[in-house]
């Protein structure tokens, strides 16, 4: 629709607060809203106008889509005699669908007990009124051109003097506590007699709880069913209908958000108050918070007990930003319109710690012990280390925390292809085969929900592999000269595998990973001397 409604761009900075208000149309009626950050979008259709946000820096891009629906035309025709009383009873209202380029005919429908006197209409979206002049015949045929949405057309009656009649009462009470009150009556005349005649109720009065019917009076008394069946003679040539309607009872109250702005991780309480319940009997109420979403609250019994909400028990859609509250009232006579809304402002914190966290080399089936030597050709994971032992991740304030990423292009170039290498997701680089010899180094970044970073740091050297065969001696040699020179394999091999590095070594061609745990030793010291490597 940017041919009608021309998308806007707008620049947010960190801190700033941002609305939208939808734009108005004479073809097309708003609906509700979604949004999207940095491409995941909300589910459902938000009905209402959206909130104005506040912008925390932890997104790139914020959508906002407006939606809307082509209005309809339509066409109301109701009845009525010259001093107002609804004609309902006998010509039921009806509403009409109206197309563009459609041709369209609205003609008087005919009674017995009624001359027709002529209509009123109006284009403009207000009823007509019901004074003189009237205009005669029907209305129409034209073709509808989509100039206006809404036509009234009243067609106005005169009774006739005639023997029988059927009076109509419209009684109605705001609910189920409520006192009746008529609203409305009534009179179709009846032509000739006997005659019988069938008596619909009006739901424009609401909703129908029963009737009654007499023949000499109005009757209190309720039966039930919707509508009657009158047998007028000369014996009797008058009718009494009573139709009884329930309403949705005037019912309401107030609420009070303290304080209406917070900092996050303060304590804040809905408050009621005010509550005008008019006979009905109260039951429960609950709120409903709007940001980005929807939360409503379990229902709350009692009339002055407060809600509170601290940072142990925020509703999940507590955030830097705009809410609106609204509170919905339960009581016999049915629910209230949402009542509000009332604004909850929350602010950053006061104070904020920054995330603490670990990054490390891992073997796969060993995700928290980072390794920091291996040999050429290892498969290590590059990863945030989770340890609740530790703890880490972990935020002094209790914050969420998000993962940024690792620093790889500070790295060297072995770091730097870990960009295209490996299996990546939210807190690593799985799969890593460690193909370059030497040290490497990198950091990565964490940052809470308001945005504070902190930066963890590690490395792992790469050795290369070494194949080891122990000398052989020419049995001439000398026995010192023998031995000397074993002694001296023996300690170079105590150098090179002594301590805590894991290193491959060559048992006869086949490569074995080893653990050192102590220094090499002579086993004997004849022709040929042999050593051992203390292993796990």
């Amino acid at each position: 629709m940017s041919s009608i409604f021309p998308d806007k761009i707008t620049a947010m900075q960190k801190g700033g607060q941002y609305a939208a208000t939808p734009p108005s149309h004479p073809d097309y009626e708003y609906v509700g809203y979604k949004f999207q950050k940095d491409g995941s979008q909300t589910g459902e259709l938000t009905p209402g106008l959206p909130p104005a946000i506040t912008y925390d820096g932890s997104y790139d891009t914020y959508t906002l889509y407006l939606y809307y629906k082509k209005s309809e035309a339509i066409a109301i025709v109701k009845h009525f005699t010259e001093d107002g009383q609804s004609l309902s009873s006998v010509f039921p209202d009806r509403e009409v669908q109206m197309k563009e380029g459609q041709s369209l005919m609205f003609s008087p429908p005919e009674h017995a007990g009624f001359s027709y006197l002529g209509y009123k209409k109006t284009t403009t979206g207000n009823p007509p009124g019901m004074n003189k002049p009237y205009s005669s015949g029907g209305f129409g045929p034209f073709t509808y051109d989509g100039s206006f949405k809404t036509l009234y057309i009243y067609f106005i009656y005169a009774a006739k003097d005639v023997p029988g009649s059927i009076h109509i009462r419209h009684m109605v009470r705001a609910g189920p506590n409520g006192h009746f009150e008529n609203k409305g009556e009534t009179v179709i005349p009846v032509a000739s007699l006997p005659a019988k005649e069938t008596v619909h109720p009006d739901g424009s009065y609401g909703s129908v709880i029963g009737r009654s019917l007499h023949y000499s009076h109005y009757s209190d008394e309720i039966s039930g069913g919707m509508s009657v069946a009158v047998t007028l003679q000369q014996s009797q040539p008058k009718a009494y209908v009573t139709f009884f309607y329930q309403t949705k009872a005037d019912f309401t109250g107030d609420f009070e958000v303290l304080p209406d702005t917070i900092n996050y991780r303060d304590t804040f309480r809905l408050v009621p108050k005010d509550f005008r319940l008019n006979g009905c009997a109260y039951q429960y109420h609950y709120y409903k918070i709007e940001r980005n979403g929807t939360f409503t609250t379990p229902r709350v019994m009692g009339q002055t007990a407060e809600t509170v909400y601290s940072i142990g028990n925020y509703p999940w859609i507590i955030g830097v930003g705009q809410h609106l509250v609204y509170m919905k009232i339960k009581t016999t006579c049915g629910e209230s319109d949402w009542i509000g809304p009332k604004p909850l402002v929350v602010k950053g914190p006061a104070t904020n710690s920054p995330p603490q966290f670990k990054i490390g080399f891992v073997h796969p089936d060993r995700p928290t012990q980072p390794v920091y030597e291996v040999v050429e050709g290892t498969v290590l994971d590059l990863m945030v280390i989770f340890d609740d032992s530790v703890p880490t991740p972990y935020d002094p304030d209790g914050d969420t925390l998000y993962f940024n990423g690792f620093d790889l292009e500070r790295g060297t170039p072995f770091i730097q292809s870990l960009r295209s290498k490996g299996v990546h997701s939210d807190v690593g680089i799985h799969q890593i085969t460690m193909d370059s010899v030497g040290y490497h180094s990198v950091s990565g970044t964490m940052r809470d929900e308001f945005g504070l970073t902190s930066s963890a740091s590690t490395y792992i050297r790469v050795v290369p592999k070494i194949r080891f065969r122990s000398p052989h001696v020419r049995p001439k040699s000398s026995r010192t000269g023998r031995c000397r020179r074993r002694l001296s394999i023996a300690a170079e091999a105590t150098a090179l595998w002594g301590g805590p590095s894991t290193i491959a070594a060559m048992s006869g061609r086949t490569a074995v990973r080893y653990i050192p745990t102590g220094q090499a030793k002579i086993s004997s010291c004849k022709c040929r001397c042999t050593f051992t490597i203390p292993s796990v």
